[in-house]
């Protein structure tokens, strides 16, 4: 089913599902547990444990203790040398006056050998601390230390000799040492803090590195593993049966344990309490560790990393800037410091406005990008082997539309890390394009020899976008006050977004374009992306969001109760909205889309598929206050809870849930039922079915007959429908069509609701049926009606007044009562609808019934036996017909004296037959005869 499924960078939230086998359609799930892709911008140095872990951490200070002891000065092990804090307390003066004698000749010794300038103000300084004061301690005790440290580490070879060099001649500069010992102390001290920092820069930079990395980690492992309702940590914890409370730090460092194992450079100490986790978990809960490892390797980029070190770096900075210090020696300690990272053509302006402020982070991202870039071992290491840890950038020469100069674009794989170069000033990209928008791009060289239109904006994406999180970034970044639509063509966007989106990022973007004023975009962007490719972004929206896609086997589980917060609140974006989205933007087709359940979130909630082309979809979610009116629902299959829907459409072809469903407050206004459709609705106890059409519904059908009681048909279309012989009672009639329905024999009761707009016109019904509705319910038109005359109405006198019979049959044996004020124009009155009138049949009616002030014009008699003579007392009796009728002669003369003439019809009087008993009767004047 799902071989052919684009699901392009799903695992970024399926990875984290985990839950016992819940309610679901069957998927195949080994097509989607792959791992993640890690960030393509880090290189494999990153990742590699030879290049970044080293567990074995290395004291900075005692290696340099040890060298000033053995290498400076030649000491045995037990011999250390002489510091003072106090002139009261100096003891030794001889040998500390040597020591620093030494000192500052080895520093001079090899600042002469490198052919530093200003190496004679060594000599002086060393006189000025030959004499004692107050004054000069400080340079006895810490002053001393910092002083031995640079004579001892201008000659490690694993810092840079230019760099040292340039930190000498720092130290040396204006003649500073010649000067107040407070400037001495301050440059000295710079120095050796300069050294120190190039000599431990490996392990700092490596510091830095693992800081970020062991950072993301923890925090992963104790952040909420979506869609379960608690941390990776817990997981862990509980696929082991332990105490959470008491294991979660355990829980934590076996989740970096397992990782590092797996090669991601992660350190952790040793905890036998995370060890003891390999025996306790079980088997199948050990997807919980892929999953962790998977998403912490997504988590894992280079843009986090140049941020994390560069938030660093600004803290540093900025600190060092609020010292007492010389502002010369400021900034050789901020380049000292930047150096760590390797090497880069970087100057102070960079980060430093006019007025020595430090700018914002994003500005030295700059040169830690191109730090972190380079490929060529760094100089200063001696134990951490091509440093490059980001691929390096792609350079692109653009013509400046302002003043016609080149400027540099260094194209990163990650663009939040690109930056631009004019002359020698260096700016972030993003900060640059949000106040300068792309049109230094429209200028770049290779542009100008592309046509107009979106052949250029191609190239231009070619170099500059290259997948959908550039184009978010840039999207995000333009200026305001333009739509980004200016710069990027929608043809552009959708050929990106095609490529690789991702169901959160086609969000995204598309609430970028559905709220520009030009609201028509939205659908045109909808269009280009085609309904195949927004049926894929929905579908891994809920696969994404799916707690029992990926990890069925799980040996613990957890309650609706335990994920509702925590699901509603984090995966709404991934479904609901984007469904939202696209649906008020007028996509319409859905045609065999399916909607999977996802446990225990409501994503099918208050959707239009209004219009919608739903042909051959399936709903397996739960659906609350959605509406299908006018929806092509063919073949629809709904599976699950059903809440509040609006129905206003034809639903003879869809299928209801079948059992275990709630089905509740359905709008059918306007639909369309089969004979199936209606069966399955009532199984699920919908009694509401007013102003619905129910013409093709077979009420025969046994799945149906037996359940037509205490039901609404109010206003529904009823016509032609067999209700014969069905138990209809408490049922709703009011305006109900029933136009040519069977009533014969339809049992109805008190409760019944029928009104005057209820058109029972061409309807068949008994004729107690018909004075039930007429006594009981107030009916009162039965127009072209066939009025069966059974049993229980033969047996008394039924009395109507007013009634409207136009049209009607009366059909039986015996027909008795009394009808007052009412017409009954063209009714027939018949034994049965097949006495003709060539036609002698051998039953009749009996016509015992009283017709008093009303109208029978236009009336048939067909093999009718009128028992009464006062039949048709003050009645209108105008052009009747007679067919095969016995009457008595008395009754024939009072027809005469109406102005009837054609009494060949009457089969026999009384007497006997006609012909023989009649005399010729006197001719009356013309009566006119009614049309």
């Amino acid at each position: 089913m799902l071989e052919n499924i684009n699901i392009s960078d799903i695992l970024i939230l399926l990875g984290n599902i985990f839950a016992a086998v819940l309610y679901y359609t069957p998927l195949n799930k080994k097509d989607l547990f792959i791992m993640m892709a890690r960030d393509p911008a880090l290189t494999e140095n990153f990742f590699s444990l030879s290049s970044i872990n080293n567990d074995k951490y290395e004291n900075i200070q005692a290696t340099i203790n040890l060298l000033i002891k053995e290498k400076l000065y030649s000491y045995l092990p037990n011999v250390e040398p002489i510091y003072a804090y106090n002139l009261a307390l100096l003891k030794e003066e001889a040998k500390l006056q040597n020591e620093l004698s030494v000192t500052i000749g080895k520093i001079k010794q090899w600042a002469d050998e490198q052919s530093l300038p200003d190496t004679v103000s060594l000599v002086a300084f060393k006189e000025k601390l030959a004499m004692p004061s107050d004054a000069i301690v400080i340079m006895y005790g810490a002053g001393k230390k910092n002083l031995e440290t640079v004579a001892v580490l201008i000659t490690e070879t694993a810092i840079n000799l230019e760099q040292r060099k340039q930190i000498v001649i720092n130290m040396l500069a204006d003649k500073e040492l010649t000067k107040c010992i407070t400037g001495c102390y301050s440059r000295i001290s710079s120095a050796a803090e300069q050294l120190i920092e190039s000599f431990e820069g490996p392990h700092q930079t490596r510091s830095w590195v693992q800081s970020y990395i062991n950072t993301e980690a923890r925090q992963l492992a104790a952040k909420t593993a979506f869609p379960m309702p608690v941390t990776y940590q817990a997981l862990v914890c509980k696929a082991s049966g332990c105490s959470e409370e008491s294991n979660m730090l355990h829980a934590n460092n076996y989740l970096l344990m397992k990782a590092k194992e797996r090669g991601l450079p992660v350190t952790v100490a040793r905890d036998t309490g995370a060890i003891a986790f390999d025996t306790t978990i079980n088997t199948n809960d050990k997807a919980i560790i892929n999953t962790y490892i998977s998403y912490l390797e997504k988590t894992l980029n280079a843009n986090n990393l140049v941020t994390s070190i560069s938030e660093k770096l600004h803290r540093d900075i900025q600190y060092l800037l609020s010292r007492d210090l010389n502002y010369a020696d400021k900034i050789n300690m901020i380049i000292n410091k930047l150096n760590l990272l390797g090497e880069d053509n970087f100057y102070p302006g960079e980060i430093l406005s006019e007025d020595g402020h430090l700018k914002s982070p994003d500005y030295i991202k700059i040169t830690v990008t191109e730090r972190l870039s380079k490929k060529e071992p760094l100089t200063i290491t001696h134990h951490l082997p091509n440093m490059g840890l980001l691929e390096k950038a792609e350079i692109h020469t653009i013509l400046s539309p302002e003043d016609g100069k080149t400027l540099k674009f260094h194209r990163f794989p990650s663009l939040a890390l690109s930056w631009f170069q004019k002359d020698d000033e260096r700016k972030p990209f993003l900060p640059f394009i949000k106040e300068n928008g792309l049109s230094h791009f429209m200028a770049w060289e290779p542009l100008q020899q592309q046509p107009d239109g979106d052949d250029s904006i191609l190239v231009l994406h070619n170099f500059l976008i290259k997948s959908t999180k550039d184009l978010l970034l840039i999207i995000d970044h333009l200026p305001k006050e333009k739509s980004f639509l200016n710069w990027i063509s929608l043809k552009q966007i959708v050929s990106f977004v095609k490529q690789d989106a991702t169901p959160e990022q086609f969000v995204d973007i598309f609430k970028n374009i559905l709220f520009i004023p030009n609201r028509s975009q939205a659908n045109k962007f909808l269009r280009e992306c085609g309904n195949v490719f927004v049926h894929n972004m929905l579908r891994d929206g809920i696969f994404q969001s799916s707690v029992d896609i990926a990890f069925p086997q799980l040996s613990f589980t957890y309650t609706a109760k335990d994920y509702s917060v925590n699901v509603k609140q984090t995966v709404l974006k991934l479904t609901k909205e984007l469904l939202q989205l696209i649906t008020i933007s007028n996509f319409r087709n859905f045609n065999g889309f399916v909607f999977y359940k996802i446990e225990y979130l409501d994503y099918l909630n208050q959707i239009s598929f209004n219009h919608a082309d739903l042909k051959q979809a399936q709903f397996f979610q739960p659906i609350n206050n959605c509406k299908f009116d006018f929806a092509d629902l063919r073949g629809t299959k709904f599976h699950h809870n059903l809440n509040t829907l609006s129905l206003q459409t034809d639903l003879r072809e869809v299928t209801f849930p079948i059992t275990n469903a709630e089905v509740t407050a359905l709008n059918l206004r306007g639909a369309q039922l089969s004979t199936t459709s209606f069966a399955q609705l009532r199984n699920l106890d919908i009694t509401d079915f007013s102003s619905t059409d129910l013409r093709e519904v077979n009420f025969q059908h046994a799945t149906i007959k037996s359940r037509l009681q205490y039901l609404n048909f109010n206003e529904a279309n009823l016509e032609s429908v067999d209700l014969n012989n069905l138990n209809l009672q408490s049922t709703w009639f009011i305006k109900t069509n029933l136009a040519k329905a069977n009533l014969v024999r339809t049992e109805l009761s008190f409760d019944n609701k029928f009104d005057q707009q209820t058109n029972l016109a061409h309807s068949q019904l008994t004729l107690s049926t018909l004075y039930s509705l007429y006594q009981k319910l107030g009916i009162k038109h039965f127009d072209h009606c066939t009025i069966v005359i059974d049993d229980v109405s033969m047996a008394i006198d039924l009395r109507f007044e007013k009634a409207s019979l136009q049209g009607a049959t009366f059909i039986g044996k015996k027909l008795k009562g009394i009808f007052i004020e009412s017409d009954l124009t063209d009714t027939t009155f018949s034994p049965s609808t097949s006495a003709t009138s060539d036609q002698i049949q051998t039953s009749t009616l009996r016509l015992e019934a009283k017709f008093k002030n009303s109208l029978l014009n236009k009336a048939k008699f067909n093999h009718v036996r009128f028992l009464r003579d006062n039949h048709f007392s003050d009645s209108s009796v105008q052009a009747i017909v007679f067919n095969a009728v016995e009457m008595s002669a008395s009754l024939l003369f009072y027809f005469y004296e109406q102005g009837h003439r054609n009494f060949q019809g009457i089969h026999e009087l009384k007497e006997g037959i006609l012909s023989n008993k009649l005399p010729p009767l006197p001719p009356l004047p013309p009566f006119p005869i009614i049309q």
